[in-house]
C-alpha cells in the first residue's frame, strides 16, 4: 500500500490518481459534496470509480481541500499512451494522467499531442512532461488534409478562419469558432483543431501559427517534413520498402511505426507508409515511383566463343561498365 496526496483548489482541477484506493468510487475518496467528471467516448459523465492511467476533472464547490490516499500503486508508461492514442480516431481527444511516475514524451511520436492545464493562464497548453497527480488531454488531430465534417480539409478550415490572411489565427477568429461551434456549425472535434493552434506558449512563434499545424501535405514529389532527408513521398516510401519489391509489407511497417515513436518521423509520414502498406503497391500510390530492378549478365564472344574485353555497355547512352 502507498499513500498520495492530493491538494484541491476551489473550483476546478485537473488531476489523475497515482495510486488506486479501495473502494475506488469518488464520494470515498473526496467526498459527497466534490464532483468528478471523466471523459468517455467524446461526453463528459460522472466518474463511478477512479481508474489507473485516467484523468479527471474535478469540481470543488468552497474551499480547498488535502485529500490523503492510500492504495495500490499505478504503474502507467509510455507505451500504455501510446495504446491510448493509437485507439483515437482522427479528431478525438482522452484525458489522461501517467502513474506513480513521470512521463516524458519529447522526442517521441507524441510531442506536442499533450497538453496540460496551466491555471495561472487558465487554459491548457503542450508540454512534454506528465506530472504524477496532474490530468493531460491526449489529442489525435483531425488530419491537415482530409475531409472534416464541415470543410473540404483541415487546412482549409483553418484559412477560413484566417481573416487577414497571414498565416495565423487570432485571438478574434478564436472567438468566431467558438462562436459557431455553439451554433452547431462547428463539431467539436473541428473546434479542438482550431483552440490547438493557441496552445503554445504565447511567446511562442507556433502561437496561431497555420503552417505549425500543417506545414503542407505529403505527396508523391513533395515531403513538407523532410524527416531522414527523405524529401518527396515517393523517397519516403521507397525508403522503407527495404527488401525492394514495390510492396511496404508488415514488417516494413512495423519498422516505419517504430521511427514515428521514436521521433525520426512524422506521424503524417507514417500514415502516407501505411497507406501505400493498405494499397498493396507503391505504384497505386504514387505511379511510377518504384522501379524493379532486374540483374542482366553481359557475356561477348566472338565468332569462335572467345571472349572479347573492352566492350562498353551503356544504358540510355551512360557507360555503365565494360568487359
Amino acid at each position: 500500500m502507498s499513500e498520495y496526496t492530493i491538494n484541491l483548489r476551489t473550483l476546478e482541477n485537473y488531476i489523475s490518481i497515482p495510486v488506486i484506493p479501495s473502494p475506488s468510487d469518488p464520494a470515498s475518496v473526496f467526498g459527497p459534496d466534490v464532483e468528478v467528471w471523466e471523459y468517455k467516448e467524446g461526453k463528459w459523465v460522472h466518474a463511478t470509480n477512479l481508474e489507473c492511467s485516467k484523468g479527471y476533472y474535478v469540481y470543488v464547490p468552497w474551499g480547498t481541500r488535502e485529500i490523503t490516499i492510500s492504495g495500490t500503486d499505478c504503474t502507467v508508461t509510455f507505451d500504455d499512451l501510446l495504446t491510448i492514442y493509437r485507439s483515437l480516431k482522427h479528431g478525438e481527444w482522452a484525458l489522461v494522467g501517467p502513474g506513480t511516475e513521470p512521463i516524458n514524451v519529447e522526442g517521441t511520436g507524441l510531442e506536442w499531442h499533450v497538453q496540460g492545464y496551466n491555471y495561472d493562464e487558465g487554459r491548457f497548453i503542450y508540454t512534454n512532461t506528465l506530472e504524477v497527480g496532474k490530468a493531460y488531454w491526449l489529442e489525435r488531430p483531425l488530419g491537415c488534409y482530409a475531409p472534416t465534417p464541415h470543410f473540404e480539409s483541415g487546412y482549409a478550415m483553418l484559412e477560413y478562419f484566417d481573416t487577414d490572411n497571414d498565416g495565423y489565427l487570432t485571438s478574434s477568429d478564436l472567438a468566431k469558432a467558438d462562436e459557431m461551434f455553439h451554433q452547431g456549425k462547428l463539431t467539436e472535434e473541428e473546434f479542438h483543431f482550431i483552440s490547438s493552434l493557441f496552445a503554445y506558449p504565447s511567446s511562442d512563434p507556433r502561437y496561431g501559427s497555420i503552417n505549425a499545424k500543417c506545414p503542407g501535405e505529403i505527396l508523391c514529389d513533395n515531403n513538407p517534413y523532410g524527416s531522414l532527408l527523405l524529401e518527396t513521398g515517393c523517397e519516403l516510401i521507397l525508403y522503407y520498402d527495404k527488401n525492394n519489391d514495390g510492396v511496404i509489407d508488415v514488417n516494413e511497417l512495423d519498422a516505419c511505426h517504430k521511427d514515428w515513436v521514436n521521433g525520426k518521423i512524422a506521424e503524417p509520414e507514417f500514415d502516407y507508409v501505411g497507406e501505400a502498406y493498405y494499397r498493396k503497391s507503391i505504384n497505386k500510390l504514387c505511379p511510377g515511383c518504384y522501379k524493379g530492378k532486374k540483374k542482366v549478365t553481359f557475356i561477348a564472344k566472338d565468332n569462335n566463343g572467345t571472349e572479347i574485353s573492352g566492350v562498353e555497355i551503356r544504358v540510355d547512352g551512360a557507360l555503365k561498365g565494360t568487359t
